[in-house]
């Protein structure tokens, strides 16, 4: 048993690979968290069609419901990738077997604070290795410090920090066959210095972990990429 799947039962949940079937049930989740966000702009507002395209032939997912068999959180893996996604990959070698995009995740506001979405996202990378995919990506807003931070925490870093989606800001995480170099030294940037973040990206660093300062701050740690 993996500690996400260890996660995930302590708090008396079960997962299961998701549908067709699901998409209704899906979509009404996505709508449900929304409510709840921040700022609604953080996320993009799915429509029916999209969670029927990714849970048919377009992708797969994987849920966590309760004892009552309500789903209560979500994460998805899109394989048939959208134009705008396919020409904002970061990798410039033209390949897009085994490519797929974690293209969203949710869990019901009564139920955060509980580290699931950091456990699901664990558990649909393992999924995405079952499929065969070896190059993921996902995007997230600064902002939505949650999404990133439990990718991050999952295993993926941060390659790319720019305008997506009608102009709004997003990181751009990967898990790939490149892996930042552990002996190097690190550099360090404030969250909010994003364009000091953009220029270690630039360069071809990746945000690799959150780090906690002595002093309560935190930071991004980047490390340089072979």
């Amino acid at each position: 048993m993996t500690s996400a799947a260890g996660a995930l039962q302590a708090e008396g949940l079960t997962t299961r690979r998701l549908g067709p079937a699901d998409a209704d049930t899906v979509l009404a989740l996505h709508r449900h968290a929304l409510q709840a966000i921040a700022d609604p702009q953080w996320v993009r507002p799915e429509n029916p069609e999209f969670f029927h395209e990714v849970l048919g032939p377009g992708g797969s997912g994987i849920g966590a419901f309760d004892s009552e068999d309500s789903l209560v959180a979500y994460a998805l893996i899109q394989t048939e990738l959208e134009a705008d996604d396919l020409a904002n990959l970061i990798w410039t070698d033209g390949r897009t077997e085994g490519v797929a995009k974690l293209c969203g995740s949710a869990v019901a506001p009564e139920w955060r604070g509980r580290n699931l979405q950091q456990a699901l996202s664990v558990e649909r990378l393992h999924l995405a290795s079952s499929l065969g995919l070896d190059r993921l990506f996902a995007t997230a807003a600064p902002g939505n410090a949650a999404s990133w931070i439990s990718l991050i925490n999952a295993g993926l870093q941060i390659a790319r920090l720019g305008l997506r989606y009608g102009g709004r800001l997003r990181y751009t995480l990967v898990r790939d066959e490149i892996h930042p170099l552990e002996e190097a030294v690190p550099a360090l940037r404030e969250l909010q210095d994003l364009e000091g973040q953009k220029e270690l990206l630039a360069e071809g660093w990746r945000g690799a972990r959150l780090v906690d300062s002595d002093q309560g701050a935190r930071r991004l740690e980047f490390r340089p990429c072979p």
